[in-house]
């Protein structure tokens, strides 16, 4: 199973939802959100982990001073 694949299944409104809830959570303590982007990477959207780090770290790129 190739990447391509594997991100033609996630669902649109949960990946906006679950985006949209890990900022709040993230902004109201004051944290980026990586704590909390891992495990549904992981756990809800079924990424292996290798995949979870890659694609975590890569949406750190731009948010970064």
């Amino acid at each position: 199973m190739t990447v391509a694949t594997t991100f033609g299944r996630r669902s649109l409104p949960l990946s906006f939802l679950a985006g949209a809830g890990i900022g709040i959570l993230g902004g109201m303590i004051g944290l980026g959100g990586a704590e909390f982007r891992l495990p549904l990477l992981i756990g809800v959207f079924g990424f292996i982990a290798l995949q979870a780090v890659i694609l975590n770290k890569a949406s750190l790129i731009g948010k970064s001073p």
